[in-house]
């Protein structure tokens, strides 16, 4: 019996030496064997800076219909600042402000960006 594989793809992809540049799949099996930048310090800086940058640019942008998908939207006080307080306090559970969200699995075809989901029942 084969051990099941998960896949992690980031979107966008980001600079990585564990994450394919064109796919934005992480890649464990390959480790940091040949990425090393100890010739070339200021383009693997530049290559940072660049994905850094690209990724702020689409920080908010939503692509996937995946329910399951991390979201981001831009601070907003009304909406955050509770949810903040609580964190930071380590409060587990108001039942009062508790919101329904959809729970479950969600994962892509290997070599595709095709979502499967599967709600938990």
């Amino acid at each position: 019996m084969g051990i099941a594989q998960k896949l992690i793809v980031f979107e966008p992809s980001v600079f990585h030496p564990l994450i394919n540049t064109e796919t934005g799949e992480l890649v464990v099996k390959r480790g940091f064997q040949k990425w090393r930048y100890e010739r070339d310090l200021e383009l693997f800086k530049a290559k940072v800076a660049e994905s850094i940058n690209f990724c702020h640019e689409k920080l908010y942008e939503t692509s996937t219909q995946d329910p399951h998908a991390l979201r981001f939207s831009p601070w907003e006080p009304t909406t955050h600042e509770n949810v903040r307080k609580k964190l930071l306090s380590g409060n587990k559970e108001d039942n009062d402000t508790k919101v329904s969200t959809p729970s479950g699995l969600s994962w892509i075809q290997k070599g595709t960006l095709k979502i499967f989901s599967k709600t938990a029942s």
